[in-house]
Parts: C-alpha cells; sequence; structure tokens
C-alpha cells in the first residue's frame, strides 16, 4: 500500500525522483493515499494513524468530561472496574425507551461537545496550497540567481488558494431539482468527452445517467437481473405452544395477541424498587410495576413478582427522612462526599446509604430459589434489625441454585428440540396469572409445573430516579446517572457472592412513572411497555453451573475424566444471553436435499465482532455476536497511554487489537464448535491498524492459535475434531458513509417486466423498509468465475490424511508448498502478474501462540511482523437501506457531514483481509459442491456480499413495537457498539 509523501518534507528533486520511483513500482489498487489523508482526519482512527496521515496530533482530550469528584490534585476522575463492568452490562442489551440511559444518551447528544474550531483549513486546502507554494519557490530558484534576493513568506501559506473548491454542499432538499440539473448537463458533459480527431480504432464514450439502481448495478460489472432487487425479510424463531415456530419480525407487535413465548425458556423475575418516601409518588410506582408486571405476564415471559417476605410494601423501599435518621452513620464510599454539598449530592448519598444499609441487608437473608415468586398479604411486623448471620454467607455452595444447569438453555433447534417444553410449561401459568397477579398465590400444581424445567428467579433491583425530573441541565443529569450506578456498586459489595451472580439493575426516571395514564396514546405507551418487558427479560441472563451428577466407578476411563473436568469448574458461574427471538434457520434446496440423502453437514457458526475507539480515545470498544443472534458478549479494552505525547514508542493501537484478538479467542473457547471470523471496523481503518490486523490474521498466527485453543482445555480431549473449537476462516472488513453516491427514492422509473396489474402497492420506507446490496471485485488482478481454482480434491485422491500425520511443531505449509490461492487471485503471492495482498505469508520465526486464557507475557505478538500490503480493498460493497440509521457519532459523518440526514443511508463496506488457514475440517472439503461457506470461496466479492446479507438479517433481530420496524439498518451487535459507545460519552 503506498504510504503518503507530503510535499513540505522532500524538495523538488527529491520529488522527482520519489514520482520516477512509483512509476516503476506502479500500484493499480483501489486505496488512494490522497482520499486517505483528506477523509483520515478527525474520523475515529487510532492515536498513532492519525498523526501518521495528517501530522497534527489529536489525542480527544477535548471531549473529556471534568471530574465530578472534586480533589485537591484536581486529577482526572478513576472510575473503579466494577462500575466499567456495570455500564458495559448495561449496555450489553437494547435500552427500553422508559430507562433512564435511553433518555440521558438521546439527551445528550443534542449538547454533546464538538472539536475546537481549528484556525487553519482542512487538509486537504494546506495540501494544495504547500503544492502552490513549492512550485513558486521551484520557479524562484530557477530566476533569481544564487537566491539571494530572499524567501518566500510563509505567512501566505495559507491564502494560496480559495476555499471555495473544497467547500462542502449542504443537504439536498429536493430531489427533482437535482436530477433535473444532472439531465440538463447530459448533452454538456458528452460533447466534453467527444474528440472530434478520434480514430476508427479508439473506443468511444458515452455518458449515461442519471442512472437507477439497476442500471448502476449492471454497469459495476457482477450483478444479474435478479440481484439488484432487495434484500429478503428474514424469519425469525420464537417459541409456542411448548414448540417453535418461524414468523416474520412484524409478528413481534402483536406477541401477547398471538400467544407467543420467547426462543430461551422463561426467565421469571423478582423484584425490588427503590423510590423516594413519597405518598403521590409512591402510588404512582405501585400502578406502574403492576401494569408492567401483566405486561410481562401476558407477553408470556415468565413471572413479574415482587418480593414481599420482607418489603411488605408491594416490595418497595423507601428513601426518606425516616431512613435518614436511622442511616446517618452509615459510611459509603469517599466519592459521594468529594461531589460537593449541594442538595442533589446529600440526596445521592442518602440513597447510597439505604441501598447499602438497609436494601444489601433484605437481599442478603432471601434463599435464591422459587419461594421468592410468593406474595405474601401478612400484616407487617415491627422493623427488624439487619441479621447479623445471612442464610448465604459469601462464598458458600448454595445446591438450589445448581438447578439452573437443567433449564432450557439457549440452544439450538436442530440439536435440542425437546427442551422446548420448559418455556412452554412456565408460559401457561405466567399466562394464566395476568389478570389477577396481585392477589393470586402460586399453586402447587403450578409450581410442580413450573420446576420440571425451570431455574431460579432473577433479583432485578430498580430504582426510581427523582434527580432529572423537569432538569434540563447535562452535568445534573450526568451526576445523578453516575451517583445512582454508584448506588447500586455499594449495594454489590456487600450481598453474598450467589446473590450477586443472579441480580440486574433497572434505573426509571419518575418522568416515565409519572406520565402513566396521563393523556399519552394508549397503543404507544402498550407498545413501550412490552419493549421494557423485553428488555428487561433479555438483561436477566440465565446462569449455567457445573454440577457433577455421579460419579465414577473404576476411577479411570471416560467418565472419571468428565468428572474431573466438572469437579474443577463445580465453583464458576457462566452467565448466558438469553434472547427472546433469533433469526430462523435459513436452508437452500441443495442442503435440504443433502440432508434428506444423509449427507453430513459441517456443524459450524460465524462469530461477528464489531469495534471502534471511545469519543475520548481512552478505550476500545467492542461487540461480538453470532450469525443467528444467540451470542451477544460486550468488552470495553483501556487502551489509554499517560503523556502519550511524550512516549512515542508506547502504541496503544497494538495493546488494543492485541486484547481484543485474546477477547476473541475467549468467546470462541466457549462453545464447542468450529468458527468462521469476522472483523468489523466501524468506521474508517488506519493504515497502521490494517497492518497490524493483516499480521494477526495470518495464517502462521491463526493455526497458532488454533492448536493453542486445543491445548489449554482438557474437555477438548474428549472431543472429536468436528466438535473442537478452532477457527476455519478469518476476514476483516470495514463500514463508513459513501460522500460520492446518493439515491432518491422519490424519483424512480418503472420496471418494465411487471405487468401494472400485478405491481405491489407497497413503498418503502412508508410500509416497510428495504435494503440493497452492491459488491464487486477491486483488486488490480480480476477474479474470473471461468478461472479454475485449486481443487482440494487433488489431496483428496492421495487417500491419505496428510494434516492428520503432522505433529504440532511442524512448520507453516505455505513456507514448503507456497501458496494455494488460484492464479491471478488477490491472495496469491510469487505471482508476476499479482501483487501483494494483505493475506501475510510472513517469512521464518517463531510464532506467536497467546489465545484467550493466554496471560504469557514473554508471547512473540504476531503485530511485530511487517507485512506488505497492497491492493487495497479486496471487494467493494454499497449497502443501502431506508431504514432509520439510528445516533451515530459525529466522527462517522467527518468525511460527508451532509450525508449525516439523507434518505436512505448510503454504507460503503470493504474487505481488506481474507484469510482461510489450512484445517482437518477444510482440506478435504471440494469446493466444487454446492454447500460451500461462502467466507470460504476464493472470490473475494463472494465473502464481502455474505458479510452484507447477515448485517442485513441481524438488524430484524431488534424491533422496534412502538413503530412496527427495525430501529436501525445496521446489525444488532453494531445498534449495542453505538449504544455502548454513547453510555460511555455520556458518562465518563
Amino acid at each position: 500500500m503506498p504510504r503518503v509523501v507530503t510535499w513540505r518534507a522532500c524538495s523538488a528533486a527529491t520529488a522527482v525522483s520519489i514520482s520516477l520511483l512509483l512509476l516503476q513500482f506502479k500500484c493499480t489498487c483501489g486505496f488512494s493515499a490522497v482520499r486517505n489523508r483528506v477523509c483520515g482526519s478527525s474520523s475515529g482512527l487510532f492515536y498513532e494513524d492519525e498523526v501518521d496521515i495528517s501530522g497534527m496530533p489529536d489525542d480527544g482530550s477535548y471531549a473529556r468530561k471534568p471530574s465530578l469528584a472534586r480533589t485537591d490534585d484536581n486529577k482526572d476522575e478513576c472510575w473503579p472496574q466494577v462500575l466499567l463492568s456495570l455500564l458495559q452490562t448495561q449496555s450489553s442489551t437494547p435500552f427500553s425507551p422508559l430507562t433512564v440511559l435511553y433518555k440521558f444518551t438521546r439527551q445528550h447528544l443534542h449538547g454533546c461537545t464538538t472539536p475546537p474550531s481549528k484556525s487553519v483549513p482542512d487538509l486537504e486546502v494546506i495540501d494544495g496550497c504547500e503544492a502552490c507554494a513549492n512550485t513558486l519557490e521551484v520557479a524562484r530558484q530557477y530566476w533569481d540567481s544564487g537566491g539571494a534576493t530572499g524567501k518566500l513568506d510563509r505567512s501566505l501559506l495559507t491564502t494560496m488558494i480559495h476555499t471555495w473548491a473544497h467547500s462542502r454542499a449542504g443537504q439536498v432538499v429536493n430531489s427533482q431539482d437535482v436530477v433535473r440539473v444532472l439531465r440538463t448537463l447530459h448533452p454538456h458533459l458528452q460533447e466534453a468527452i467527444q474528440r472530434k480527431n478520434k480514430k476508427l480504432w479508439e473506443p468511444t464514450y458515452s455518458v449515461s445517467g442519471p442512472l437507477t439502481w439497476r442500471q448502476f448495478h449492471n454497469l459495476a460489472g457482477r450483478g444479474t437481473e435478479e440481484q439488484f432487487e432487495p434484500q429478503p425479510i428474514p424469519s425469525i424463531l420464537v417459541g409456542h405452544d411448548k414448540d417453535w415456530m418461524s414468523l416474520s419480525p412484524y409478528s413481534v407487535l402483536f406477541w401477547d395477541k398471538l400467544l407467543l413465548e420467547p426462543y430461551s425458556s422463561m426467565r421469571d423475575v423478582a423484584y425490588v424498587v427503590v423510590a423516594p418516601d413519597n405518598d403521590y409518588i409512591l402510588n404512582n410506582v405501585r400502578v406502574f410495576f403492576k401494569e408492567l408486571s401483566s405486561t410481562y405476564d401476558v407477553c408470556r415471559l415468565g413471572k413479574h413478582t415482587p418480593i414481599t417476605k420482607t418489603l411488605r410494601d408491594h416490595g418497595i423501599m423507601r428513601v426518606g427522612k425516616t431512613a435518614a435518621r436511622k442511616l446517618a452513620d452509615e459510611k459509603v464510599d469517599d466519592w459521594f462526599s468529594q461531589i460537593g454539598n449541594s442538595v442533589v449530592a446529600s440526596r445521592l448519598k442518602l440513597y447510597a446509604q439505604v441501598c447499602k444499609g438497609h436494601l444489601a441487608a433484605h437481599l442478603a437473608t432471601l434463599t435464591m430459589d422459587r419461594s421468592l415468586l410468593t406474595l405474601d398479604k401478612a400484616p407487617a411486623p415491627s422493623p427488624m434489625p439487619p441479621p447479623s448471620t445471612p442464610e448465604c454467607a459469601p462464598g458458600s455452595n448454595n445446591p438450589d441454585l445448581t438447578s439452573g444447569s437443567q433449564d432450557k438453555s439457549m440452544p439450538s433447534p436442530s440439536l435440542q428440540q425437546n427442551s422446548g417444553g420448559g418455556g412452554g410449561a412456565g408460559g401457561g401459568g405466567g399466562g394464566g396469572g395476568a389478570q389477577t397477579k396481585d392477589s393470586q398465590v402460586v399453586t402447587s400444581s403450578q409450581e410442580a409445573e413450573q420446576d420440571e424445567g425451570a431455574s431460579s428467579p432473577a433479583l432485578v433491583v430498580y430504582i426510581v430516579d427523582p434527580f432529572t425530573y423537569g432538569q434540563e441541565s447535562d452535568a445534573l443529569r450526568r451526576l445523578a446517572s453516575v451517583g445512582l450506578l454508584r448506588c447500586y456498586v455499594e449495594m454489590l459489595d456487600v450481598l453474598p457472592q450467589s446473590t450477586r451472580n443472579n441480580i440486574q439493575l433497572q434505573i426509571v426516571p419518575l418522568e416515565t412513572i409519572l406520565a402513566v395514564g396521563r393523556g399519552q396514546d394508549h397503543s404507544l405507551h402498550s407498545a413501550r411497555m412490552k419493549a421494557m418487558a423485553l428488555s428487561v427479560f433479555t438483561q436477566c441472563r440465565k446462569l449455567v453451573h457445573h454440577s457433577v451428577t455421579g460419579k465414577s466407578l473404576t476411577g479411570f476411563g471416560t467418565a472419571a475424566e468428565q468428572e474431573t473436568i466438572l469437579k474443577s469448574r463445580e465453583r464458576q458461574v457462566l452467565s448466558m444471553f438469553r434472547p427472546p427471538y433469533i433469526l430462523a434457520p435459513a436452508k437452500d434446496k441443495q442442503t435440504e436435499l443433502g440432508e434428506s440423502f444423509g449427507e453430513s453437514i459441517q456443524k459450524c457458526t460465524v462469530l461477528f465482532c464489531e469495534y471502534c475507539l471511545s469519543y475520548d480515545q481512552r478505550h476500545l470498544l467492542a461487540v461480538c455476536t453470532d450469525d443467528r443472534g444467540e451470542l451477544m458478549e460486550t468488552t470495553i479494552i483501556n487502551i489509554e497511554i499517560p503523556n502519550r505525547g511524550r512516549r512515542k514508542k508506547a502504541s496503544a493501537r497494538r495493546i488494543g487489537l492485541r486484547k481484543l484478538w485474546d477477547f476473541l479467542l475467549g468467546v470462541m473457547s466457549t462453545a464447542t464448535l468450529p468458527w468462521r471470523l469476522v472483523v468489523g471496523r466501524f468506521g474508517r481503518i488506519g493504515h497502521g491498524e490494517l497492518m497490524g490486523w493483516s499480521s494477526i490474521m495470518s495464517r502462521r498466527n491463526i493455526n497458532a492459535a488454533n492448536r493453542h485453543l486445543k491445548d489449554v482445555c482438557n474437555a477438548c480431549n474428549c472431543l472429536t475434531k468436528a466438535e473442537t473449537p478452532c477457527i476455519l476462516s478469518a476476514c476483516l472488513v470495514s463500514l463508513e458513509p459513501d460522500a460520492s453516491l446518493r439515491v432518491f427514492p422519490d424519483t424512480f422509473t418503472l420496471d418494465d417486466r411487471v405487468v401494472p396489474v400485478n405491481r405491489c402497492p407497497l413503498s418503502t420506507p412508508q410500509d416497510a423498509s428495504a435494503t440493497h446490496i452492491l459488491v464487486f471485485p477491486t483488486s488490480a488482478t480480476t477474479q474470473a468465475p471461468a478461472a479454475a481454482p485449486f481443487q482440494d480434491s487433488t489431496i483428496d485422491n492421495l487417500g491419505v490424511d496428510i494434516m492428520g500425520l503432522m505433529p504440532d511443531d511442524f512448520p507453516d505449509m505455505s513456507n514448503i508448498i507456497g501458496d494455494l490461492s488460484p492464479p491471478g487471485s488477490p491472495g496469491r503471492q510469487g505471482h508476476a502478474s499479482a501483487p501483494i495482498s494483505p493475506n501475510l505469508l510472513s517469512g521464518d520465526g517463531n510464532s506467536s501462540v497467546y489465545g484467550g486464557m493466554a496471560k504469557n507475557s514473554a508471547s512473540i505478538d504476531p503485530q511485530d511482523e511487517q507485512p506488505a500490503l497492497l491492493q487495497q480493498p479486496l471487494a467493494l460493497g454499497y449497502y443501502v437501506s431506508t431504514a432509520k440509521t439510528g445516533p451515530l457519532p459525529s466522527w462517522f459523518w467527518a468525511s460527508c457531514p451532509q450525508a449525516k440526514e439523507a434518505s436512505p443511508a448510503f454504507f460503503k463496506s470493504a474487505l481488506h483481509i481474507s484469510e482461510q488457514p489450512y484445517h482437518e475440517l477444510t482440506l478435504h472439503h471440494n469446493p466444487s459442491q454446492q454447500n460451500v461457506h461462502p467466507l470460504d470461496s476464493s472470490h473475494t466479492y463472494d465473502v464481502l456480499r455474505f458479510v452484507l446479507e447477515q448485517y442485513n438479517m441481524l438488524s430484524w433481530l431488534s424491533m422496534d413495537i412502538a413503530t412496527n420496524d427495525r430501529r436501525s439498518c445496521l446489525p444488532v451487535h453494531l445498534q449495542v457498539l453505538i449504544q455502548m459507545y454513547h453510555v460511555v460519552s455520556a458518562l465518563l
């Protein structure tokens, strides 16, 4: 890949020599270093990459929030790790519009800080002025003998050219005017490119346009007559009557009317409410949570019951003058004393004292079983002091929690078809008790029916936020939100470990509670209550315990190995994501026909990961999910380097990418399936960032990671090769807005192939949102479909398992037999007609063997290798959708601010790396078969097309019940990433 050469650092003679060098090694890829320099400024890149591109260091210090705690040293506020983990947990599911974080992040976007105004123009203007200044300097030196007359005045450097040519146009309001102007310019453009003295053998060029989407798709080079059509709406998989069924995503609006159940098992919830001690507020709190409980039960998500054993008033813990007198001496964190002496600060301290002194003491006495769902209507006894000997001490093993391992856990329908019964059984009791839940006691027959496969209920703490009611101050909202989160953290420190693993937090603003029944649209309010019920259900993850069910009689063999492994993990508690619905499995006719004849189908899944930097470049945020939405894992990686300007050798990019790779290996190690990895960069990708990923995703490093995943897990020795976690393929893509193309949905041409009688009366986006995808290769050497790729059947005909005969420490196959990519492909090296691609095939040296659980600091970082990058990108794709994008970061639109409000949204995606390492599961796979996975294809455009199609399908997993459409055209894990970005931006 060509690097940026600025005229500032070279003379005229040096520029001529560089030009001759570039002509000798001509690059024919689709990457432009000039455009990368122009569009890369303030676009969310790593600090090192932005300095390398623009030469102007920007560490994001202007966006850092002032410290809430007032200390003498005036240092940045230190956020504890438990608070960051809480923010990560709160952002791991799509927000409900009734929660504090949803309202606060939306309000924060209107008044968020922007970068300070620059005293110099943009980089494009600076480069133009530098070129003009150097040209004038060369001319002056030529005419002046010896240059004795002086030098050029550098103060005129910024006024060499006019900025009008580089100014950005505003948002186009009327698309009809644009189309009319383009049609008016059409004959003038045709006349401009027409050559009068053209020879007979020279081609004739013509101007076409404005183009329709189908015409543009066909001119791109690789489109058929069907591919320009919108992407189909996928089906979702939900539960119904103890079974699964496939429905349209638009059926989520009628969840209660269709008697639908969650795809995973039902999740019962026992809750407590922390609210101000005010009679008017408490009456509204009872009504609000009674309606929420009814909605939760009607949606057959389980039971939503207040804990009335110790809190007889509908599970409400009051915060008022009585609590202030009793808890005046309760010690809390010093942070509550450092935020000042205002009324809000004193009330936040009182909240923390109540959560730590009263609420934690009551929750510590609870037994985590189904007795929490029993409503106790007995008269309230006299207040009892906090017990000194709780039933569940920290670190004790509660036998009731082990029943969670027998619950219906998020299985794949093809693996466990009988696990739907647990959800249906629990749903029957929940639906029947929706009308009279306040006065009903769970009967023994219903308990026996639910206890067949049900786990202990989840514990949810609802904190009513009275501080932001009627307040418009962004600083006050930030102080209240952070303060309530710290109040919850104070309570967690006192709770037993068994209770701490099964508790969740929801902060509800007082404005939402008081607005119930106040002239709101009933359908809108009902939709929001459904959304909050689904949000609570999704946030309450399932706990998985490793329990030993039997003993080995002989002490050796498979049973003894299983017992040893389970005993070593008996104290470990894992939380599992529980979505209410997932994508239904889509199988083509060829796959179904092969399964009917007993053809073995490879069981594997795809891991999608999306990452970006925080607003102040101190954290790297990442979210990953699978191809069906059954997985959702998040991480916040600290990459802050103090005094970054003085530590030039310290690289935050290297640290962040390595920790992100460790996180991905840790996620893949939790499943007994092979993985195909898709890493997506939200926004532009830098040059050094691409170099680092090319080393990490090299064939050598992926093979080393596969061996490490197998070596560190003793349980993998008992599994077959098809059940061992490994990486079958890996690719790197990026997603950014496109500033060159526009689509006007109100200006269209009717399709002549469609009969007017059968023409569909629906329109987009009024009736349903639609997404179009266009993908084409951009490599210097085009991969023709007629080119015969390398057939693995040549190895299969040998009749010998070559990979099985090789030891683990055998050298990389690429160093012995060379690259097996098809001739002329971007991944082939050593070929005279094909430049080097980002698929790294490094030389000799020890390979890195670190993985998700490896913490050996002496391991070799694969980013130390320096690959050669050319032919960027490997494939280019356009992602056009009439659905909303949602609130995206401001730096995402840095290259084209006018596209922020454009409809439909027009995104550009690029494939940078595509690597398929040698593995036993793929070595015997014949690419000529119809069931070849698209990520294993030798054509780069097939890989990128599969990624964009999956992005569109995953976007339907986040439905807005109020509008009965998807929240965003972006995939669900990218929506969670943006949501986590805004939370970190608003609070930290």
